[in-house]
């Protein structure tokens, strides 16, 4: 692939901005390997000292003059179509749609999205079914914005003696993880549960900008937390039942109250859960990179699918639902364990996480396709 188009969207205001963070990822990388690329609107402002953005708009370039055509799923969610004549009659160049959608029924099952060549999903999952031309997993990742972020952490030893169990957003596992594995936790590292308002936004100019460009995701505070505690809860997502292997969009994210119900009833009749849907979150790439042992589900047990997977007890602790008193007494066990593992973490999702890596396996799979 020598170029590409983005179709992106404007940033918006704070409480609507459309945050784009996988082209901004791809688009991170493809600037640092010099492959050019180009987008619809000028997108995601680098500095604000400076109008110079990531990604930017050429009228004199169309996709007629690129390889390939990256859509993200935000386009479809804002514009509820579409880009016109994107798959046009006699067309040189590749579409791609990036999916970052929450949820087991998401708009990659979409007609429209049946057209595009290859789809890279989140939160992808082995034992789920997906459309024919959905294959290829596709984490959040790091941007440069979190790297910057989560830089300069402090040793692990001088560490705040917590596990940060501060949640904003609250759904079934996260629910689950509060009020069943707070009590074992406690057992090893106090529990902080202190968040931040979404609302306050910060004073350095360079943060309000990314504060304003990530719908107000992005608070030093927060940054500054990780950076001081020594391991952080990172659970997210849900258990969807063992039957059937895709569900109907009306059914496919159930409320709290319900899956709650649903996995009583499972558990009662004696089945466990085997598959977690929507497992991915911005801070399940901030704890490792910030230096954090990162607590969240076994994803290896639990059919979590990554490019390159981290692996349990060495990268992060993975929880198995059905043995939280084992992963406990392991730690307990060995003094050291938490520490080595925060350093494995963070070495491994910076090497492989990162913007470059990222892009550069963009590039190996799209060549791998039979795209180059």
């Amino acid at each position: 692939m020598k170029s590409f188009y983005f179709y992106c969207l404007p940033a918006g205001r704070p409480e609507q901005s459309a945050f784009q963070h996988a082209p901004i990822c791809l688009a991170e990388g493809l600037k640092e390997l010099d492959v050019p690329f180009h987008s619809s609107v000028n997108y995601w402002r680098i500095s604000p000292d400076s109008d110079e953005y990531l990604l930017k708009h050429d009228p004199a370039v169309t996709v007629d003059d690129c390889d390939a055509v990256v859509v993200t799923q935000e386009w479809l969610e804002y514009h509820g179509r579409l880009p016109e004549n994107l798959f046009r009659q006699g067309r040189q160049y590749l579409t791609i749609y990036l999916d970052h959608s929450d949820g087991g029924f998401t708009s990659s099952w979409a007609p429209e999205a049946r057209k595009f060549d290859l789809i890279f999903k989140a939160h992808f999952n082995d034992r789920w079914r997906y459309p024919a031309n959905c294959k290829i997993a596709w984490p959040f990742g790091l941007s440069n914005r979190l790297l910057r972020a989560t830089a300069d952490g402090l040793p692990f030893a001088g560490r705040r003696n917590e596990i940060l169990f501060n949640f904003r957003v609250n759904h079934f596992l996260r629910q689950t993880a509060k009020k069943e594995f707070v009590r074992h936790f406690s057992q090893l590292l106090p529990i902080n549960d202190a968040a931040e308002a979404m609302n306050a936004a910060p004073s350095d100019p360079a943060s309000h900008l990314d504060w304003c460009q990530t719908g107000r995701r992005h608070n030093p505070a927060y940054f500054d937390r990780l950076k001081q505690a020594k391991a952080c809860a990172a659970f997210c997502g849900f258990f969807p039942p063992p039957w059937p292997l895709d569900l109907h969009p009306l059914t496919s994210r159930f409320g709290g109250g319900l899956l709650h119900r649903l996995d009583g009833l499972l558990k009662t009749a004696g089945m466990r859960p085997q598959r977690l849907l929507q497992w991915d979150s911005w801070r399940l790439w901030e704890s490792l990179s910030a230096g954090c042992a990162t607590f969240h589900a076994d994803f290896d047990k639990y059919g979590v699918r990554m490019p390159i997977m981290p692996e349990n007890w060495k990268h992060y602790v993975g929880i198995d639902l059905d043995d939280v008193d084992g992963a406990v007494a392991r730690i307990k066990a060995d003094a050291g364990l938490l520490a080595t593992i925060a350093t494995n973490g963070q070495s491994w999702v910076r090497e492989h996480y990162s913007p470059v890596p990222t892009a550069q396996r963009f590039l190996d799979i799209l060549s791998q396709q039979g795209c180059s």
